[in-house]
């Protein structure tokens, strides 16, 4: 036994735990959604806007899911990235295809940072450009498609019954995923979604509107949390989770 297990061992019979300072920030998001995944009954979880894999990580390392996860990562260099990780999960599939409300092709943004990309041109005039991050770096062309076409064709039989975890980190698209998702969301029993009370983006809807679409859409407020904040520690971005309240009710018998 080395000296942190020595540690962690003692502060256990005083009733404490120890927490690495790197699992500090998304502590408390990975014990709600840890609850969530339980009483919920999650079996799979659709990830859009991947990146470069950072949710699937936390999803395997801090929540202890280990089911099904379908990645959506349109842009290139992401893509790659994720091509040569995903071949160690078993249960891991990804898609070089962004989402939307019809399927087409768009551009996106791609931005100085990669997590900042885009199908909206960036909004600096509240928040500034994040130090540089969220600058457009170069345009490309990507392909798009509805989340419910995706879910009915063949390549996804894994997901065909699936009780389903919805995350969206589209950087302002969200609300156009969803209503391209219209038929999917009666098997999403919970989702996550981008809330923000500042402008990032050029046409963005803001978190009054995201709310008020998803309590439409039969989805109630469960938890935020913060994402990122202004200077002088005002808010911009939080992660919001979404209840399918009808879901709990088909599955347990109660409200």
């Amino acid at each position: 036994m080395n000296t942190k297990q020595i540690v962690a061992q003692l502060a256990q019979q005083f009733g404490y735990e120890i927490v690495p300072a790197w699992r500090m920030r998304g502590l408390s998001f990975a014990r709600h959604l840890i609850a969530l995944f339980d009483q919920y009954r999650v079996e799979a979880v659709i990830d859009v806007g991947a990146n470069a894999g950072q949710y699937h990580d936390f999803l395997r390392t801090e929540v202890g899911f280990s089911g099904p996860v379908l990645s959506y990562e349109p842009q290139p260099d992401c893509f790659r990235k994720l091509s040569d990780r995903a071949g160690a999960d078993g249960a891991w599939q990804i898609r070089n295809l962004a989402l939307g409300i019809e399927a087409g092709e768009l551009s996106l943004n791609i931005m100085q940072e990669s997590q900042f990309s885009s199908f909206l041109a960036p909004d600096h005039a509240t928040v500034g450009d994040f130090s540089g991050m969220n600058c457009v770096r170069e345009v490309v062309k990507v392909p798009v498609v509805r989340l419910d076409d995706e879910l009915s064709t063949a390549t996804t039989p894994a997901l065909a019954t699936k009780r389903l975890y919805l995350k969206l980190d589209t950087q302002g698209f969200d609300l156009t995923v969803l209503r391209g998702a219209t038929q999917t969301l009666s098997r999403v029993v919970a989702l996550q979604t981008e809330l923000s009370m500042k402008p990032v983006y050029q046409g963005m809807p803001g978190y009054r509107q995201m709310i008020e679409e998803l309590e439409g859409m039969g989805f109630e407020l469960s938890s935020m949390f913060p994402v990122s904040h202004d200077e002088d520690m005002g808010l911009i971005e939080a992660d919001g989770v979404f209840i399918n309240r009808r879901a709990l009710v088909n599955s347990t018998g109660h409200a």
